[in-house]
This record gives structure tokens, sequence and C-alpha cells, in this order.
């Protein structure tokens, strides 16, 4: 566990240089506490103590991310075309999408993922399911679909 805390430390060091670009003594040791203060916060909530993969994590976490920025300009494209449509086709709706993540952390992306698309927002989620506002039924069936599930790295 010990080598998997010192290499998310050195991870997120890494990420945040390559973000920076500043090599000043000040924020070089600022970098480098908050990474130590992510790990630390993370280890507080026992992060560490699941089956989480972190070689598995770095490769799909970015691969992940880029799918997501990628629904979420088509949805926010969506979500501002009905505004500006004459008759402001919308259907609001609530729906319970079933979630078979077992790590609480799992669940949590899943459920933060479907609030920062346009058009949908995650209310209540438990073990089994999320509740989730649709401003269409169209986004509802896309959640239904489970392709948002399948594609989250964190089981």
């Amino acid at each position: 566990m010990l080598l998997r805390i010192c290499s998310v430390i050195l991870i997120l060091f890494a990420f945040w240089l390559m973000l920076s670009g500043q090599f000043s003594i000040l924020l070089l040791t600022l970098g480098g506490f908050s990474a130590l203060l992510s790990v630390a916060i993370s280890a507080q909530m026992r992060l560490f103590h699941g089956k989480t993969q972190l070689a598995k994590l770095v490769w799909s976490l970015p691969k992940y991310w880029l799918w997501l920025s990628v629904q979420i300009a088509k949805c926010g494209l969506d979500v501002a075309l009905r505004i500006v449509h004459p008759k402001l086709p919308i259907e609001p709706s609530f729906i319970k999408i079933p979630v078979s993540k077992s790590s609480g952390l799992g669940r949590t992306t899943y459920a933060n993922s479907i609030t920062l698309t346009p058009g949908t927002l995650a209310i209540k989620i438990d073990e089994e399911n999320i509740l989730v506002h649709t401003l269409t039924k169209a986004a509802g069936t896309d959640l239904m679909s489970g392709e948002m599930h399948r594609k989250i790295p964190l089981e």
C-alpha cells in the first residue's frame, strides 16, 4: 500500500508540473504539498484500501474524461438548441438508473458524470439506483442504455 501511495503522489505531482509548467522553488513546493495533501485526504477516505488498480486508472481515466467531455459538449449543444427552439421541446421526467458499481467511488463518479452532462441531474444515489431528473426523454434513453455506466473505469 505504501508503494501505491507514493506512486499516486508522484503521478499527481507530475500531472501538476505538466499543467503548470512552473519551476520556481515556491511553486514546486506548493505543487508537492498539494499532491501530499490530496493523497492524505484520499487515504483518510480509505480510497487506497479497495481493489482499484492504479495502472488501470492511469490509462483509463484520461480516456474516460475525453469521452465524457465529448458527451458534455454534445448534450450542451442539444440543450442549447432546445432552449432557442420556439416551441421549447422538453419533456422533463424522473428515472431510476440501475447501478452495479461495487465501490462508493464508482457510484459517485457515475452520479457526478450524470450531473455534469447538461440536461440531466442525479438527485439521489443508493446501493442499487440513481434517481435522475432528465430534461428530455432522449437523455433518459441514453442513460438507460448504460453506455456511461460501462465506460466508468472504477469498480
